[in-house]
């Protein structure tokens, strides 16, 4: 199997419309993708940025598991990252993530990562994994999953 799109999938909380624009670029988004908003309402809305789709779905659910939940159950491309929304991708992550997945065969990865004070996720290097059991110790930034 050959993947081709990647799409980054942000679980936040108390966020509007106009402020998940603004995030776009400290979030450094070069694909697709979907920003799940714990809030007081359910709704969805979408827009362009840089030449990708951006899709925000507003929700009164609460949990960020939940949350995650909702942006799986959103992904639209060929694979998705989880980043959380205090870090930032890097600029070739697109390359980074479907060389992975396409050379090492696998259907889940976990992807280090650098937070604000430029400190590694996890000491962890990145690794390919089989299935979700694997990458438990991993917490939710930079595991990413097919469909």
């Amino acid at each position: 199997m050959t993947f081709n799109s990647v799409e980054v999938l942000i679980p936040t909380m108390h966020k509007t419309l106009n402020q998940i624009k603004e995030m776009c670029s400290f979030w450094n988004l070069k694909t697709d993708a979907t920003i799940s908003v714990q809030c007081d309402y359910d709704g969805k809305d979408t827009f362009i940025y840089l030449n990708h789709k951006i899709t925000v779905i507003f929700s009164k659910t609460r949990g960020v598991s939940k949350n995650r939940n909702i942006l799986l159950n959103a992904l639209k491309n060929d694979i998705g990252i989880f980043i959380d929304d205090d870090c930032s991708m890097c600029n070739d992550y697109e390359h980074a993530v479907l060389n992975q997945f396409n050379d090492k065969n696998c259907l889940v990865a976990y992807f280090n990562g650098y937070n604000n004070n430029k400190e590694l996720i996890t000491k962890r290097q990145t690794t390919q994994v089989k299935s979700f059991n694997k990458v438990s110790y991993a917490g939710g930034p930079g595991i990413a999953v097919t469909k």
